[in-house]
């Protein structure tokens, strides 16, 4: 995870998950539960927490993971 920004009118937080945090299906639990329920407690400016996808990341991400099927024969191993 990364900090994109805070807004401090809104006490928003603004993160973007990386690695396997950003597909994985619990990750609004994770992000809402644990991650907002932390920084609201120690930073009690903060009022939420939410996460930012960035389309460019993700065709990067994409573009990686083809091209390391392509390596791989398909995901059969290296």
């Amino acid at each position: 995870m990364m900090q994109v920004g805070y807004n401090a009118e809104t006490g928003t937080v603004q993160v973007r998950l990386q690695g396997a945090c950003s597909t994985c299906s619990s990750s609004k639990l994770t992000l809402k539960g644990g991650v907002e329920s932390m920084l609201m407690h120690y930073c009690p400016e903060v009022k939420s927490v939410e996460e930012v996808v960035d389309s460019d990341i993700e065709q990067a991400s994409n573009s990686q993971l083809k091209f390391v099927e392509e390596m791989t024969g398909g995901g059969g191993g290296l």
